[in-house]
């Protein structure tokens, strides 16, 4: 497919491919972007030794990139089309969450069930096993998170849990 394709030539062609998601391009209260996409394209037009796939199965923001004029450089790829997400973070090398606001998202408990490392923005509580950062100065302290990450074990992973909600599930309803 285009997207295997896409991440085994990412994985050959730069030193670390990184990956990001959202549904939608949303604005917060305080009128910034809450999935910060838009603050990684400069990021990685900077870094181009590392590659950035942007998981947007609503395609509004290569729709927003179009419109604005902005160039998505050659070491960043959009997904503007239904896909799972779950199978890019098991081919990239870091999960990235670069939230404004947040809730508890399952990208990043997807990431760590898959051994995949995380770095997040810590605007809210995250995993102990999230490498964290100021939203405000990711730019600024993005070596510093590639060095991190040379050496980051994730700890603590994600259970799958769904085997013991089956078998909640049989407690209370039987076999089905």
């Amino acid at each position: 497919t285009v997207i295997e394709d896409k991440l085994s030539s990412f994985s050959e062609n730069y030193q670390l491919t990184f990956s990001t998601n959202a549904f939608n391009r949303t604005i917060d209260k305080n009128g910034d972007e809450i999935y910060g996409i838009e603050m990684l394209i400069p990021l990685f037009t900077k870094h181009s030794d590392y590659a950035l796939i942007i998981s947007d199965p609503s395609g509004a923001y290569s729709e927003y990139f179009k419109d604005q004029n902005i160039t998505v450089p050659i070491n960043i790829h959009i997904i503007n089309y239904p896909h799972s997400y779950f199978e890019i973070l098991d081919r990239v090398d870091v999960s990235i969450r670069n939230t404004s606001t947040d809730g508890d998202p399952l990208s990043i408990k997807e990431s760590l069930f898959l051994g995949t490392p995380v770095i997040a923005s810590n605007v809210v509580s995250r995993h102990s096993d999230c490498i964290l950062y100021s939203r405000d100065s990711l730019s600024n302290d993005f070596e510093t998170i590639i060095e991190l990450l040379k050496s980051h074990t994730i700890n603590s992973p994600i259970k799958d849990g769904s085997i013991e909600v089956f078998k909640l599930y049989q407690q209370f309803f039987g076999n089905i």
